[in-house]
Formats: C-alpha cells, structure tokens, sequence
C-alpha cells in the first residue's frame, strides 16, 4: 500500500524530540540573498548542503569539484543528463534515455545508472545522503546548484565511483522574502509553469540572540508535450522545506512530492543497414505511466565550538510505479519486430541516516568524518508477454494487437539491500605551496533476495550476499601564483552489484575501480576581486589526463536485457579540458574530452573490445552576451560515434547540435527567453545499448519563456 503524507512524516516526526538541542553557540550570519551564503574559508562546500555561495561558473575554486549553479543559467534544462552535457561534463549514458531514471557518462563510468531488475547500485548525492529511487527522474526546479565531484572530492562520503559523483545540491528556505514564477510554451504543445515563493515566517531584531523560522515552497508541473517517440511527458512536482535557525543550531524539514506520467519509449532499432528514424514503436495510446516519489528528511547543523560543525539526517523515500508497457521486444526480421506487452506493479522504500564532523583545528588542517546507514527495500510484480504480436518496422501500428488475448506471464522479485559506510577525508596545506588530500571509506552491505514466477507472490527472502569493501583518494597538489593549481591523484572506489543479477539468480561481485589522475588549473577570476575589470578576463582553463581500470564490470544478457552477465576487466585513459573568458561583452566556455575505454579482459571469449553506447569524445561550447538587458546567446554539443556491439561493427553516427536563444531582462520583475534547441533539425541517436535499444534525440524545438519576479 502507498503511504500517504501523514503516514511517513508520524516515522519521522519522533526525530524532533530525540535529537540534541543544546551544544556551544553558533552565530547566524545576517539575513541575506537566497544564493549569497558565505562560505567558511577552511569548509568543505562540496557537502555543505547549504553552501550556496560556489563559483557559478564550471571552473569551481575546489580544482575537484565542478559546481554549476542553475540561477546563473541562460537555459538551464530541466534534466541533470543535458545540464551536463551543455557544460561538457559528461556525454549521455548508454542506458540513460529512457525518462526512468538519471544516468550520465563519466571518463567510461555510468554514473546513476539502475539494472533492468533490483536496486540502484551507483548513487548521486542529494545533499550528504544518496538520492537513492527507484525509477525517478528528479526534476531540476527542486535544487539549486548541481556539482560534480571528482579526485577526492568523491571520496568524502565513501560512496561512488573513481570517475566522480553528481551531487544536487537542494533548494532550502532563506532569511528574506522571494518569490518568481515562470510559464514555458514550446511548439510541440507543452505548457510548463513554475513558482518558487520563499517566506520568512519568524524574525525579531536581534536575529543573533532568538530564532528565525523561514518557509520555502516549490510547485512544477508541464503537460500536453510529448517526447520523441510520441509518448506524454506530463509530470508534477511539489516542494516544501522550512528552515529553523536558532542561535546554537539549524534544521531543515523537508517534504516533496513528484510525479512523473512519461511511459517507456522503447526508442528504435538498427535494420536494413541503417537505423530507423521518425518511427514510433511503442503504443502510445494504450501505453501509461504513474511513477510517484515521495521523500520527507530532517537535517541539522550545529557548531560544537568555534572549530567544528556536526551535521545530521535522517530521510525517508517512497516511490510507486505503475506502468503499462506496449512495445517492441526485438527485431525478429528484415521488416517485423516482435512484440512487448508488461504491466508492472512496483513499490520501494529507501531510509537515509547518517552523521557528518567537520572539525578545523588549525590553519592549514582541516578533516571531516561521515557515517551514514542507507536501506532500501523493494518490491516488483512485472507480468510479461514476450513475441506474442508482431509489428511492421516501416509502418509501425498496434491498432491490430488484441490486449485482452495476449497471456502474461507472472513475475515476482523482492529484495532488500542494507549497507553502511564510514568515511574520514582529510586536508593538509602545510605552507603556501602545497596541499595534501587524503580520504578511507569502508562500506559493508547485504543484500536478500527472491524471485518467483508462481501466481502467488513469494514472501521468504533469503540472503544472497555480502561484502566488506574499501576505498581510498591521495592528491598532492601545488599551488601556483595568481591561483594557478597542479595535482597528481590516485583514487580507488566501488559500487556493490546489488541490482546486478543474472539469470540464473547469482549476484555478481562488486564493481572495484581506481583512477590515476594529472591536472592542471588556472581560474579565472570573478567580478569584484580587483584582479580584472568587469569587461576584460584572463583565460580561464582547466586539464585534466586520467588513467582508469575497473574490475567486475557487467553488460546487458543479451538473451534478455532485464539480466547482466559478466564483461571482465575494462581500462581506458583521456583527457579533460575547459575553457572559460569574458572579454568585450561576451562570456564564452568550451569543454572537450576525449577517452579510449575498450574492454581489456573478456568473460565472454566470443566478445570484442568495445563499450556498446561509450563515445570516444564529445565537446560542448557556449558564448552569451553579458552586461545589458538583452543577451543573445549560442550553444554547440557534439558527440563521436559509439560502437552498438563489441566489436564496432554497428555504430551511432556522432553528431552536433547547434542551440541558440536570447534572454531579455525587460525591467527587474520580467524576463523573457526564447530559445531554438536542435535548430538545424538534426536527426540522430542520442544514445543506446545495442542495435535493438537505442534512442533518438529531440528534434528542433522552440520555446518561449516568462519570467516574472514577484517579490525580491
């Protein structure tokens, strides 16, 4: 049964009452801007979940960290997977185009990425905790900044890959009166709207001596657009968080609610040579979708001291899934694919708790210790049909298939994952020049788990496995004049195959990796630090060459995509670079990565070398008009070809896609945007798997947004 909100907030309610409330003081800073928090100079704000105050700009001061916040954005999309992209952080992931969940590339990793069956084994952050769901797509209007942690930054809440982590950092209740509304017409028929109002709801004159309460709220909700396969994109969002500030301790209460009604596209196929564009081969008449993700969490902060900050948290995520799928299974010849019919039944509950100290003993030390319990329990009932119609790949139509005569075979699996993690990062600058980073993790986890295909759904899960594993960041660096940075890194992580199940029921081990890594760092400074004027910037530029190697790496069974099997050993090596400068009015960025990932060790003899969906390389470019009230703006994102096999033999052309658009600032209550995506109309695979579960990208669409800024 689906809890409703007074269910799960009693569970979490008792919480209030358990937790400490006295420790030594702690001064609140002054009521300021939402997006104006300061930022202690030996903190760590790739964690701090209320450290707003980040360079907006892809060159972050951390040389590990790459925080974009979203309110600098001329565009920012709704999607983690294309906010990314449009900074040339990462390239989309093989399996990440679906709409069921989160997913990107990262120097050969999949990060985010869920199995066709069990539970999400990579994680991105919300805050300090995993944002762990099953099948969720979090909608972007609910965070402020999104940051992408790398090197040792990774390692500081022990979860993760090598490669680097995504964290979102959540929007949470200010000190002073906000609120703005936006509404998005596109030509394809959507209608978005926003609205963001933020209240303080308590203040006295002396903010340092008696508590302030603040209130935040958050509503999204689009319909009637549709994506490129032709299914509805509608979806909702509602966000509630307030903010307590008392003089020795801050908490944050927060409760969300999305819903997201896009069923499974299917994508297309590879046939006859070529692959099958501006075809639809999913029902989208009879196809639905009800995905619901609930999450209620409590966090405090409290300084113990002058020196040290002890946070604390506790969440509590449910989501609800049910889905009709009608699809293709596979292409069975020449012109026919044989058909899919699902109907799915899912539940699952994810709990979060955990501790994080921050303690700066002196000048040039600083360490942080976490450690945090995660559970997830999950519950699937997905009854199938396989092959029992037939659809023409030319001229796809479902008008034929009689729903009610095709038999579904039962499908049961439950399972239950508990894992805990204790993490200690440490950072040493002994003098001017030079800096240590050093960070340990260990994580254990168990995992049960049954599986039935009876009619009656089994309720006797039995152990399936367990495990102890490690990890380890060690970055020494040099700090250069004028802010200039060079590091030499060696980071090892994990992330346990719990959802990785093959056929025959047995988990796969865990996925172990390591990470060798050689940067170089010049930042380019921002307005008022008396460096530069506001016109005129030095060149901002960021390289990084990295090696990686990953053990136990799975694929996709190709005898059925809900299972994996073994691939082996993968290792790659490339290089990461960016650049940044304003100069005369404009403010332009490129981002360019190039990697060789091939597989160097095959568990399966009859397989190649390449990573089926991995490009070699991919570049992202932008310039914007800056400094008056109409800004125009042009945006380029190209991706290489990517093999569709393992042995290159079926590939995805590379392709680029030119956006453009213009803010217009009309006075300091309105703002229009009109933006042009895919304006030459390319066709093109965005990404994919294998021949047969591949997805196209957007064509042009145009849109026209208004903002307006109700109270500031």
């Amino acid at each position: 049964m689906y809890h409703t909100w007074p269910h799960i907030f009693g569970r979490i309610w008792p919480v209030l009452i358990v937790l400490p409330t006295q420790a030594n003081s702690l001064a609140p800073e002054p009521a300021q801007s939402p997006h104006s928090e300061a930022v202690p100079t030996h903190s760590l704000p790739a964690i701090r979940v209320h450290a707003q105050a980040q360079p907006t700009h892809t060159l972050a001061s951390e040389a590990h960290a790459h925080n974009i916040d979203l309110s600098e954005q001329v565009a920012p999309p709704t999607r983690l997977e294309a906010l990314l992209a449009e900074h040339g952080l990462a390239a989309p992931a093989p399996s990440g185009a679906a709409d069921l969940f989160s997913s990107v590339q990262i120097r050969g990793f999949t990060t985010g990425g869920e199995p066709g069956t069990g539970l999400s084994a990579s994680r991105h952050l919300l805050g300090p905790h995993p944002d762990i769901s099953r099948r969720h797509v979090r909608d972007l209007s609910t965070v402020d900044s999104v940051t992408l942690l790398q090197g040792p930054s990774a390692t500081r809440t022990g979860l993760g890959s090598a490669a680097g982590v995504v964290q979102y950092v959540p929007k949470t209740a200010q000190d002073r009166p906000n609120a703005q509304a936006s509404l998005l017409l596109d030509d394809r028929s959507t209608v978005r709207a926003t609205a963001d109002i933020n209240l303080p709801l308590w203040q006295t004159q002396q903010p340092t001596a008696s508590p302030t309460l603040a209130t935040r709220l958050v509503l999204a909700g689009q319909t009637g657009g549709r994506s490129t396969e032709g299914v509805r994109t509608d979806r909702e969002v509602v966000y509630w968080t307030t903010r307590l500030r008392e003089p020795d301790a801050l908490w944050d209460l927060t409760l969300e609610q999305q819903t997201n009604h896009q069923p499974f596209g299917f994508g297309t196929v590879f046939a006859n040579e070529q692959w099958q564009f501006d075809k639809s081969y999913v029902d989208v008449q009879r196809a639905t979708a009800k995905r619901q993700y609930q999450r209620v969490s409590l966090l405090q902060e409290r300084e113990l001291g002058q020196s040290t900050l002890l946070t604390a948290w506790l969440s509590n995520v449910r989501t609800k899934r049910d889905e009709h799928l009608i699809g293709f299974w596979d292409v069975s010849s020449p012109d026919t694919l044989s058909g899919y019919r699902r109907a799915i039944d899912e539940s699952s509950q994810a709990k979060h708790h955990g501790l994080m100290l921050e303690h700066h003993s002196t000048e040039t030390l600083s360490w942080q210790l976490s450690w945090q319990r995660n559970q997830q329990h999950l519950r699937f009932s997905g009854p199938q049909n396989v092959r029992g119609f037939e659809i023409n790949m030319q001229v796809p139509s479902f008008t034929h298939v009689d729903l009610e005569t095709l038999l579904l075979s039962p499908l049961w699996w439950r399972e239950r994952l508990a894992d805990h993690t204790t993490a200690l990062h440490a950072d040493w600058q002994p003098n001017p020049r030079w800096r240590l980073q050093a960070g340990v993790s260990r994580t254990a986890y168990t995992v049960d788990r049954v599986t039935s295909r009876l009619a009656t759904e089994p309720t006797l899960l039995s152990p399936l496995n367990h495990d102890r594993v490690q990890g380890h960041a060690l970055t020494l660096t040099h700090l250069w004049p004028q802010g200039h940075q060079s590091w030499l890194g060696h980071t090892q992580g994990f992330e346990p195959n719990q959802g990785g199940f093959q056929r025959d029921g047995t988990l796969l081990p865990a996925l172990k990796s390591s990470q060798w890594e050689l940067g170089l760092r010049a930042p380019q400074y921002q307005e008022g630090d008396g460096n530069s004027n506001d016109n005129i910037k030095p060149l901002g530029w960021f390289v990084v060459l990295w090696h990686n190697q990953q053990r136990h790496v799975a694929g996709p069974d190709p005898q059925d995509r809900q299972f994996l099997v073994p691939v082996g050993t993968v290792g790659g090596h490339g290089v990461q670079l960016t650049l940044e400068q304003q100069r005369s009015g404009w403010r332009w960025r490129a981002a360019y990565n190039q990697s060789n990932v091939r597989t160097l060790t095959n568990a399966n003899p009859s397989a190649g070398p390449w990573r089926p969906g991995m490009a070699d390389q991919w570049l992202a470019a932008q310039i914007v008009a800056t400094g008056h009230p109409f800004q125009p703006w042009l945006g380029l994102q190209t991706v290489g070809s990517r093999p569709a096999d393992t042995y290159n033999r079926i590939k995805a052309p590379g392709f680029a896609v030119l956006n453009t658009g213009v803010n217009w600032t009309i006075n300091p209550q309105w703002r229009l945007q009109a933006e042009v995506n895919n304006l030459l109309d390319k066709r093109y695979i965005s990404s994919l798997q294998s021949p047969d579960a591949a997805w196209q990208g957007p064509r042009r669409t145009a849109s026209l947004t208004l903002h307006h800024q109700i109270r500031h």
